[in-house]
């Protein structure tokens, strides 16, 4: 029997245990179990928690959607030290080992599961859960959210060169060194202020997020959350993305030129973005430009997706709640993990589309960690 299959028949177990149990209507609480020593309670009751270095790889990489080895090294890379302090200062502040903290928060990312089968992996409490899951959210957002925001090592000379050549190889256009887009990510109805993340255009609720992606596969840009579902344009021009592209894109001044970032429709043509041609007549070269550029503008698309495929818990909109402390975050460090398991995987659909190799975990973070 594989590991996997031994956690399926431990689930099995604790919901059969569940079962048993006699609870209060009016406050749902466990009053007493109906049987103290079930046969198939008490191997549950009696499992304690997993150790997660024993997983093989490839179980691991399903669970995780990491190896073991890339966890260790994930946390070192981002100087989490041998033990990360969770409800600092406060009386019940306490420590547990950075690996365990990575592992708990990628297993509720990977999967959104009810938090009471975490503790079949973990045997920790659901509140102790819930702490380490959204204090590790916090931490990594705090650490590294400037860099995500506008990667300035991303966007370096060299790289935008790089970038540059492997989009004219299959366009007609030059200095495009990437593509941006917007997401309206769902979430949850909240139980009050409802109208602080409904979007104004439908009854659906969530935050808007902003993105470009470059060749190598990594969302090198993610701005946000706003509130609600603003037009991609608004939401570009009172970002402040355009004053960053300016400031990494623009070589005019030593006769280089002036790099850009292509959009949809929903974008309007600038000297930082290329949008479609859309005065009619067209041409027959504008036409090819513009049915070129939209095939290559899915990979903002793609990079969302590949996001939510890795992090279910950020597709389901009832895990995506306002009345939780970190919920605005959530996204953003999804797109975290998601560029850092490309740069494990040495790469993704985009950049070997491209054909271009992302950078190393090691050269990610260090360019990160210098903004």
């Amino acid at each position: 029997m594989s590991t996997i299959q031994r956690l399926i028949a431990v689930t099995d177990a604790y919901l059969y245990y569940i079962s048993k149990l006699i609870v209060d209507e009016g406050t749902g609480r466990a009053l007493v179990y109906q049987s103290e020593f079930d046969p198939i309670s008490y191997p549950f009751r009696r499992q304690g928690y997993m150790d997660i270095s024993t997983l093989p790889d490839e179980e691991c990489k399903y669970l995780f959607k990491f190896t073991f080895s890339q966890i260790q090294s994930l946390a070192v890379l981002l100087e989490l030290g041998e033990k990360v302090c969770f409800r600092e200062g406060s009386p019940s502040q306490f420590f547990i080992p950075s690996t365990e903290a990575l592992t708990i928060m990628l297993r509720r990312m990977t999967f959104p599961a009810r938090v009471a089968n975490l503790t079949l992996f973990f045997g920790r409490s659901e509140c102790t859960l819930i702490t380490i899951f959204n204090e590790m959210i916090e931490k990594l957002y705090e650490r590294f959210h400037t860099g995500l925001e506008f990667d300035t090592y991303q966007f370096r000379e060299e790289n935008l060169v790089r970038f540059s050549e492997a989009i004219s190889k299959t366009a007609p256009t030059s200095e495009c060194v990437g593509f941006i887009d917007g997401l309206f990510n769902r979430s949850a109805k909240p139980d009050c202020d409802q109208e602080v993340i409904s979007n104004e255009y439908s009854s659906e609720y969530g935050l808007k997020y902003q993105a470009v992606v470059t060749p190598d596969g990594i969302t090198s840009s993610i701005m946000g959350p706003e509130i609600g579902n603003p037009k991609d344009m608004n939401f570009y021009e009172n970002s402040g993305l355009e004053n960053s592209m300016r400031e990494a894109f623009d070589f005019k001044s030593s006769n280089g030129p002036c790099y850009y970032v292509y959009g949809d429709k929903n974008y309007t043509e600038s000297a930082l973005i290329m949008a479609p041609f859309h005065k009619l007549p067209l041409d027959e070269v504008e036409l090819d430009i513009n049915k070129t550029m939209a095939g290559l503008h899915r990979v903002v698309g793609n990079e969302f997706t590949h996001v939510g495929n890795l992090w279910e818990f950020l597709r389901y909109s009832q895990t995506q709640r306002s009345d939780q402390s970190s919920f605005e975050l959530y996204y953003t460090v999804g797109t975290f993990l998601k560029n850092i398991h490309v740069c494990y995987n040495g790469g993704n659909h985009t950049s070997r589309m491209f054909g271009v190799t992302p950078p190393t975990p090691d050269d990610y973070i260090y360019g990160l960690l210098c903004q």
